[in-house]
Parts: structure tokens; C-alpha cells; sequence
């Protein structure tokens, strides 16, 4: 099995720097999370509930408050780096994702607090916005490992990690408690370096079908 391991590590972690980048592609562009997203990005949030069904409670524009200033927070903090997911299509705000649980001595993160309008869904937006954050982890952050979870009860979310080509790792049991006060198992799956190229060759299949 390959390692992945592209250096040695102490000359690396300055790589996996907190730094605002933007990440573009065809469908879809990665913008740094600021507060003039906030009013565009509520509306976007609160537009359907079923977004949020297996995130956070979110039913009200103080609930979306809270959630986007503990994004900036954690921004600030240098823990994650989150984005605001832009259609090219029109030119609209249609959601936000991030890297969290960055670990720069392990060169490993985690993507995640991913949300997308619903008319953003099956679009392929998320299909090349996972290629841009995983591209950017790998190959310009030179990443050893990018982590994926999610609900033990979310099999459309568990489903395309797998069609990503993430590797199932197991179940953490009782993680969490979920917002509506029942327990959360959290399902992990990650995709280490040496499996990046297999993966990245898929995924630039799959957004073929889109253009």
C-alpha cells in the first residue's frame, strides 16, 4: 500500500496554512466565508428545513446567526477554514462546506458542515466542489489524510462518500447528541495520499457527465 508520504514532515506542515484561498471551477467557486455572505447565505439556510435534518437546528435567522459566527470564530481560531459555495451558473450563493479539525502535525483534516440549497442538489456542483477541496488538500496542502462523517441514519450522505471513493473506517457509537436530544453514532470514511490519484481519476469521470 503506498503511504502517501511526499516529504518529510517537518518541512510540511507550513503548507497546510490558514491563508484565504478561493477554489474554482466550472460549476461552482469556493469563497472564503465573510460577513458579507451572511444575508444570502441565511435565505439559502433557511429555505428548506430537510437541509439541516441531520446537521443543526436551524428553524430561525438567530439560529443561522449562531452557526455562522462560530464559523468565523473557528476561522479566526485557525481550526477551519470555511467557504461559501458559489454557482458560476448564475452567479449565486447556493450553500457553505469547510476544512475542519485541521492538524498540521499530522497533515490530516476532516470536510465537512457541508450544506447546499436544494436546487443546488444533483447539479454536480457538489461532485466538483468535493474534487476542488480535495485537490487543494492533497495536492497543494499536501495532506496525508482527509476524514468525511456523518449521521448513522444519513445514508444519501454515507452513500456519496462511498461514490467519492472514500474508504469506510467504522462507527464511532453515542458520539454525539444530536439537536433534537437522541444519541448520534457518527460514521467516518476517509481518503489517505496514495489513494488520490485512483480518486481523483473518478471523480474527473463523474464531472464529465455534467459538461
Amino acid at each position: 500500500m503506498q503511504s502517501g508520504i511526499v516529504g518529510p514532515i517537518s518541512t510540511l506542515e507550513e503548507t497546510m496554512t490558514t491563508e484565504a484561498v478561493t477554489l474554482t471551477g466550472k460549476f461552482v467557486q469556493l469563497e472564503p466565508l465573510s460577513r458579507d455572505h451572511f444575508s444570502e447565505l441565511c435565505q439559502v439556510a433557511l429555505s428548506n428545513p430537510e437541509i439541516w435534518r441531520w446537521m443543526a437546528k436551524m428553524e430561525s435567522e438567530q439560529d443561522f446567526r449562531g452557526y455562522f459566527e462560530t464559523a468565523l470564530d473557528w476561522q479566526a481560531a485557525g481550526t477551519s477554514i470555511p467557504f461559501t459555495i458559489r454557482s458560476l451558473r448564475d452567479g449565486s450563493i447556493v450553500g457553505s462546506t469547510r476544512y475542519l479539525d485541521r492538524k498540521p502535525e499530522h497533515r490530516s483534516l476532516e470536510i465537512g458542515a457541508t450544506w447546499l440549497a436544494t436546487v443546488a442538489q444533483r447539479t454536480g456542483i457538489n461532485v466538483e466542489m468535493k474534487y476542488l477541496m480535495l485537490r487543494h488538500a492533497f495536492e497543494s496542502m499536501q495532506c496525508l489524510r482527509v476524514a468525511l462523517k456523518t449521521h448513522h441514519n444519513n445514508r444519501k450522505s454515507q452513500a456519496a462518500m462511498q461514490a467519492l471513493g472514500a474508504v469506510k473506517e467504522g462507527v464511532f457509537r453515542n458520539h454525539m447528541v444530536h439537536y433534537d436530544g437522541t444519541p448520534r453514532h457518527t460514521v467516518w470514511f476517509s481518503i489517505v495520499a496514495g489513494e488520490w490519484p485512483a480518486v481523483k481519476q473518478r471523480l474527473d469521470a463523474r464531472m464529465q457527465r455534467h459538461r
